[in-house]
């Protein structure tokens, strides 16, 4: 039974912005526009009963393409639908002393820790192959959601491969949840 979600933010929660060939995060404002996909899957998140989180790096911050007010708007307005646990950010760049940036398992570890969670009622769920290695290396459950922008670039195989967010909360969910 699955007690707790983890959601990366850029691509589950929120549309990436595709810059030439390169998937990225809002930089500013008018670039954040929730997934449809997402909006329609609220009222499941809202009747769960465990432990939601968003874990989700901005490099952009430490790299000053971005700016913390930004982050916090965007957080603001995420939360006028939904309520998490809690959000988790790694704001680092690509520095070797970093324990929390996806596909390292920091920011997972940490939320396991502060919250006592068993590992085997957990799953992440993301669109990079940085979400699913970071499932893998905190040893949970992963569910990879398939787009256009991300065919053919898992590095390992997820635990599932789905390809719309209603497929998953719709078809899936209630079994993996409440049996």
């Amino acid at each position: 039974m699955i007690q707790n979600i983890f959601l990366d933010r850029d691509g589950i929660i929120n549309e990436v912005v595709l810059r030439g060939e390169i998937i990225g995060s809002p930089r500013n404002f008018s670039e954040f526009s929730f997934r449809q996909d997402f909006l329609d899957v609220i009222p499941k998140l809202s009747e769960f009963k465990g432990n939601i989180f968003i874990v989700s790096n901005q490099p952009d911050i430490e790299r000053g393409l971005m700016s913390l007010d930004l982050l916090n708007r965007i957080d603001r307005e995420i939360l006028k639908y939904f309520r998490p646990t809690e959000i988790k950010y790694c704001l680092c760049s690509d520095g070797p002393n970093c324990t929390c940036k996806k596909p390292k398992p920091g920011m997972i570890e940490d939320l396991i820790t502060k919250y006592g969670i068993d590992q085997k009622t957990s799953i992440i769920i993301g669109d990079s192959y940085k979400d699913v290695e970071a499932g893998k290396n905190a040893s949970i459950r992963t569910i990879f959601l398939e787009t256009q922008y991300n065919k053919n670039t898992l590095v390992s195989k997820p635990d599932k491969i789905i390809f719309s967010l209603k497929e998953f909360f719709f078809q899936d969910f209630d079994y993996l949840c409440f049996t």
